[in-house]
């Protein structure tokens, strides 16, 4: 590990944890979901029993899945640091996994996009520095989705400061973790003052800064440190994972379809502004520590079929292309359940392309890399 800690034991390997690529598949299917839906059905509502139940609220709050990602990613990468030997590894790993694509996948667009004025070319040095989030005009710019990816990387260099902070105890882990969530809630407050002079865009933008979400990676990282220490918890927890899997599932759910149903209403209220993003990852991060500690085969493997696996694996892929992809087709102006197939289709063969070409290959020079380094 980069840095000698008092509270986790030295030397310690991580395997590869059993399902959570699914979970990456399901937050990509989400966020695909949620963006079609935007694009081709144009808010339309279906009830059902009754009016009891908004089927299309499962749709609108699809962009959920970006809470999936980033409580995953809070676990993984805190994992993924401690699986290091040095911090030249660690940043190795980590860019190694997100810029080759992301590279690649700007200068696609940028030259797809053909529009070369000198707005565009700032949009696109931005977002080849990952620091497209910092500013109004590029935080979507001619990139929508990849606003993510900048608090993605702020998180890698986050990672190893707050490793250097807290190694002395677990004492020192808790109070910075604490106090660090404290920060991330006085930021949803403090901006909600401004909202009565901003539009809706303005509101996303200061909204999901990293300290906007900072939680959702938070929990990550506390699951980090129970699955790393083994922490007593996760050994009570033998005797109730599939109460937690349960609970995370279902709270999980009902927080979602709440969510569709009030929209970006969410944000009037200075409870839900404060509270309900965190909710969600809270209940995510609840079924994941069920989930990885659960003996029960049979449920994690319904929990995680091979399918949904191998999404999850090309799931990085399908994130950064589909909004292009189902962008093109609205403009073509296919009808919805043309659309739908069509854009799936090539989303999944295009991500399938990069994975296997781009991606896989530089994730396998790494390991070289490694392997040379430790010989």
């Amino acid at each position: 590990m980069p840095t000698s800690s008092s509270w986790i034991p030295q030397n310690t390997k991580f395997s590869r944890i059993f399902g959570l690529d699914a979970f990456r598949g399901t937050a990509a299917i989400l966020v695909f979901l949620f963006h079609f839906y935007t694009m081709f059905l144009n808010n339309q509502k279906w009830p059902i029993l009754n009016g009891q139940i908004e089927l299309s609220a499962f749709l609108t709050a699809g962009h959920l899945g970006v809470t999936i990602f980033f409580v995953l990613s809070g676990f993984l990468i805190f994992l993924s640091f401690m699986n290091s030997k040095s911090l030249k590894e660690y940043f190795h790993r980590r860019f190694s996994r997100i810029i080759p694509l992301a590279l690649i996948y700007i200068i696609i667009i940028f030259l797809w996009n053909g529009n070369y004025h000198a707005a565009n070319f700032w949009d696109m040095g931005a977002h080849f520095l990952f620091i497209q989030s910092f500013f109004i005009k590029t935080y979507h710019g001619g990139f929508p989705i990849m606003w993510t990816l900048s608090l993605e990387m702020l998180f890698y260099l986050f990672i190893p400061v707050f490793f250097w902070l807290t190694k002395a105890s677990k004492k020192r882990f808790w109070i910075w973790i604490i106090l660090l969530l404290a920060i991330n809630f006085l930021y949803r407050g403090y901006v909600s003052q401004f909202f009565s002079e901003w539009n809706t865009f303005e509101r996303i933008f200061y909204s999901e800064q990293l300290w906007g979400r900072f939680d959702q990676f938070a929990f990550g990282i506390i699951l980090g440190y129970m699955y790393a220490t083994k922490d007593k918890t996760a050994k009570i927890n033998k005797y109730i994972n599939e109460i937690l899997i349960g609970l995370g599932i279902t709270g999980f759910v009902l927080l979602y379809y709440f969510f569709g149903i009030i929209g970006s209403n969410f944000r009037e209220y200075l409870f839900l502004q404060v509270f309900l993003h965190s909710a969600i990852g809270a209940f995510f991060a609840i079924f994941l520590q069920g989930f990885m500690h659960t003996k029960n085969v049979t449920l994690k493997k319904i929990l995680s079929p091979n399918w949904l696996q191998y999404i999850g694996k090309i799931s990085y892929g399908i994130y950064l292309w589909h909004f292009p992809i189902l962008y093109s087709f609205q403009q073509l102006k296919w009808s919805p359940l043309s659309a739908f197939f069509a854009t799936l289709f090539l989303t999944l063969i295009i991500s399938i392309l990069t994975w296997n070409l781009v991606e896989k290959p530089f994730l396998k020079f790494h390991k070289k890399h490694c392997a040379r380094k430790s010989q």
